[in-house]
Order: C-alpha cells, then sequence, then structure tokens
C-alpha cells in the first residue's frame, strides 16, 4: 500500500526588524528581554552603536559583493560563449566553401570522358544485356476484400 504525502503546511513569516536603543526599557533591572513577547518574535535589539556600524558595513559590503556577483556573468560563459559563436561560424564558412567548390566543378559530359577501350567495351556489354522485368504491381483497390468476423 503506498504513502499518502504529508497534507501541506500554512506557513506564516514573520518580518524582522532592528530596534536600536541607547538605553535599556524602564522599569526593568536585569538585563534580559522581558517576558511578555512570544518566542517567535523576531525583533533584535542593538544597544551598541559600534557593533550597530559594523554592522550597517558588513550588511553593505555584502549586499554590494551580490550586486557584483550577479551583475557580471562568471568568465567561463563568456569563453564557452566565444567558442560556440567561432565555430558556428566557422562551420558556416566550411559550408560556404565546399558549396562554391562543387559548383564551379563543371561535369563533365559522357563524350568528353577519355576513352578507354576496356571500360568501353564493358561498358558496351551491360547494354547488350537484356534488363531485368520491373515487379508486377497491384493497385490497392484491386485486392479483394475480406470482412472480419466479430467474437
Amino acid at each position: 500500500m503506498a504513502h499518502a504525502p504529508p497534507p501541506a503546511a500554512h506557513l506564516a513569516q514573520e518580518k524582522r526588524s532592528v530596534v536600536i536603543s541607547d538605553k535599556p526599557p524602564s522599569g526593568s533591572a536585569s538585563s534580559r528581554p522581558s517576558r511578555s513577547r512570544g518566542r517567535g518574535d523576531a525583533t533584535v535589539v542593538i544597544r551598541d552603536r559600534k557593533k550597530l556600524e559594523a554592522m550597517r558595513r558588513e550588511i553593505a559590503e555584502s549586499q554590494r559583493a551580490h550586486a557584483r556577483r550577479s551583475s557580471n556573468p562568471p568568465s567561463q560563459y563568456l569563453v564557452w560563449g566565444g567558442a560556440a559563436l567561432a565555430a558556428f561560424v566557422l562551420g558556416g564558412v566550411v559550408a560556404l566553401a565546399v558549396g562554391a567548390a562543387t559548383a564551379s566543378t563543371p561535369e563533365l559530359a559522357p563524350s568528353a570522358l577519355p576513352v578507354d577501350p576496356a571500360a568501353a567495351a564493358r561498358q558496351q556489354a551491360q547494354q547488350a544485356q537484356p534488363q531485368p522485368a520491373p515487379a508486377p504491381t497491384v493497385d490497392l483497390e484491386d485486392l479483394p476484400v475480406e470482412s472480419r468476423k466479430r467474437r
């Protein structure tokens, strides 16, 4: 018996937020965050300006690096693309050259061929032999039709 796939679950994603605070919230003596928020809360509280600036620089650098990587295709793709284009052009040039060479050679008429006495004798012998008659052909409409019995 095959197993049925599990039912699809509806997932909700929360947007993350960053809160910058110079001093801890009032009324709280401890440094730990209050438990009033849910466990799934995605808020990050940053109290250190130096860490905030370093984090912003790191995020900006990673975004710039990602933009550079995604905007410029890797050089290997350019090399393979160039090789494919060169092969295509070279194939076209070869095809044109072969076509031009074949079209420029005149075909020799049978009378212009050099006469070889042995070849001429063989050709006459082949022409003197009777050709076999073509196989008889039958039109499909002339064939009898048999009705098929149904079971």
